[in-house]
């Protein structure tokens, strides 16, 4: 297409109830030349942040795009779940379906809340039924699920991890990487404070440290925990993947699992429970060793 003329908004709005993303006052300033659209001015308000950039979007059959934008304490996910507050470079650049989303960016505030996972996944069964034409597939074009994405995230104890007990604090150097639809993240994140609620008693973080290496369900966990039951220090470790933790209490003198446990839920020893508190002791440790 070949095209002339102004093309401009203003106040608009943009929405994802998924994050809980909310751009107000959107505004942009642009020009068309031919098949560009040259943008000369972004600008947008987000939770009491601003983004403001510049760019141009080429149409026809290999559209191609570079936009700049620079956020600056720009609120991109305000949900009850999850809570980011960015600032730094980001730069959308590409022709077609290779488009990359990159950037740097430093965590201004976050709060993320951990809720129990429902596995409902049911899996579906690719059928096709006799004599049934088949539609070939559309060829891929520019769009946010197959966005790449090269994005690092940096935060300094500025990120909040609550929630099933946890109350805690992390800093974190990640690389968001894969693409919009599957990400991947590579880095650490790192415990700087936090507490622990469990049975009743009150356990402090004394390390803490997440690998991501991939999926986020597949990130290595490594967190270590402890509290004073009478007169033993019992310790928890969490270990294994965000997918498939493990929980494994210890005690200093040593002491055998349903032992601490007893006395973290009752505040007794195994031999002094009643026929109800062994149930429930058996119970707990049967969880603890599902996951």
């Amino acid at each position: 297409p070949q095209m002339s003329g102004i093309a401009r908004g203003k106040g608009l709005i943009y929405r994802n109830a998924a994050f809980g993303t909310e751009i107000v006052d959107l505004e942009f300033d642009g020009q068309f030349d031919g098949a560009m659209l040259k943008l000369n001015a972004i600008t947008g308000r987000a939770n009491g942040g601003t983004l403001k950039g510049a760019g141009f979007v080429r149409l026809g059959a290999e559209p191609s795009i570079d936009l700049k934008l620079d956020l600056e304490r720009a609120r991109l996910a305000n949900s009850d779940t999850l809570e980011f507050t960015l600032s730094g470079p980001l730069r959308l650049q590409g022709q077609g379906v290779g488009a990359t989303l990159s950037g740097d960016l430093h965590v201004d505030n976050a709060r993320v809340q951990i809720v129990q996972m429902q596995n409902s996944e049911v899996p579906q069964l690719q059928v096709r039924r006799a004599g049934e034409v088949v539609v070939p597939v559309a060829e891929p074009t520019l769009s946010a699920s197959n966005l790449k994405l090269d994005v690092r995230v940096r935060s300094d104890d500025r990120v909040r991890v609550e929630g099933m007990g946890l109350d805690s604090t992390w800093r974190a150097d990640i690389r968001v990487r894969g693409t919009a639809r599957q990400p991947q993240l590579i880095g650490t994140a790192t415990l700087t404070r936090g507490d622990f609620a469990f049975a009743g008693s009150d356990f402090t973080l004394s390390t803490g440290r997440v690998v991501f290496n991939g999926k986020p369900l597949d990130s290595s966990i490594d967190i270590r925990a402890q509290t004073q039951a009478e007169d033993v220090t019992a310790f928890v470790t969490i270990s294994g993947t965000a997918g498939k933790p493990e929980v494994r209490f210890s005690s200093n003198p040593t002491l055998p699992e349903d032992e601490i446990l007893a006395r973290l839920l009752f505040g007794s020893s195994v031999a002094d429970l009643s026929v109800t508190e062994a149930v429930q002791l058996a119970t707990a440790i049967a969880g603890l060793q599902s996951g």
